[in-house]
């Protein structure tokens, strides 16, 4: 049985020193400057991790929780949080901008009355050290259909005396006028004054290109006190 044993294992001995040294000569048909990792050079060469497998991909992601997990409570939403962080407001409290009430509405009669016409006073709507501001509105028509004429200019000259201190255009087209209602110039200047209480004569007049000769519309006067 013993020299069994020792037959066997001088065999299996004999076999691999054959295997060794017989390892060298085998030829698979694969070069070593054929293999090719897709990764370094000779000056670069491979590292053991050829497809970087020893990193943990997971680890190159920094995942930050600012607090933006799942909740329940629609007021617990961290937008909100946020755009308070940032300066904002939700648009959900946006507060609406106070507009000072109402919107006006033109409250000027227009019955029995006629574009470009004497048909409204005019008025001292401010008053400063040494000035007043004069509005005056003007019809220039009721309606787009109602338009006749070419594209003109309205000039209002505002007169302290016999010296004009002021003077206001407007543009009048087709195109400007309201399609169904009436439409205005509101002619609103600033008058430097020299006393303290006077009157002021506003010549309204029809243009056919500025700095032409105009056509007279018609006069106004206004009284003003700086008091």
């Amino acid at each position: 049985m013993r020299s069994v044993l020792l037959s066997l294992a001088l065999l299996a001995f004999s076999g691999s020193a054959v295997a060794d040294d017989d390892f060298d000569d085998l030829d698979f048909g694969v070069e070593e400057d054929d293999l090719d990792f897709g990764g370094g050079s000779d000056d670069d060469p491979v590292e053991e991790d050829l497809f970087g497998l020893d990193d943990d991909p997971i680890e190159d992601f920094d995942v930050v929780d600012d607090g933006f997990d799942a909740y329940e409570d629609p007021d617990d939403d961290p937008l909100v949080g946020l755009t308070d962080q940032l300066g904002f407001e939700a648009m959900e409290q946006a507060e609406p901008v106070d507009a000072g009430g109402k919107t006006a509405t033109v409250k000027l009669d227009v019955v029995g009355k006629q574009p470009l016409g004497d048909n409204y006073p005019a008025q001292v709507v401010a008053v400063e050290r040494d000035a007043v501001v004069v509005e005056l509105p003007v019809l220039l028509g009721r309606s787009r259909a109602g338009f006749e004429g070419g594209p003109y200019w309205v000039q209002v000259d505002v007169l302290a005396g016999e010296i004009v201190v002021a003077t206001s255009t407007q543009w009048v087209a087709r195109q400007s006028l309201a399609e169904f209602g009436p439409s205005f110039a509101f002619f609103k200047v600033l008058v430097p004054v020299k006393s303290s209480a006077g009157e002021l004569t506003l010549k309204v007049q029809k243009l056919d290109q500025l700095g032409s000769a105009g056509a007279p519309l018609f006069t106004r006067t206004v009284a003003y006190s700086l008091k």
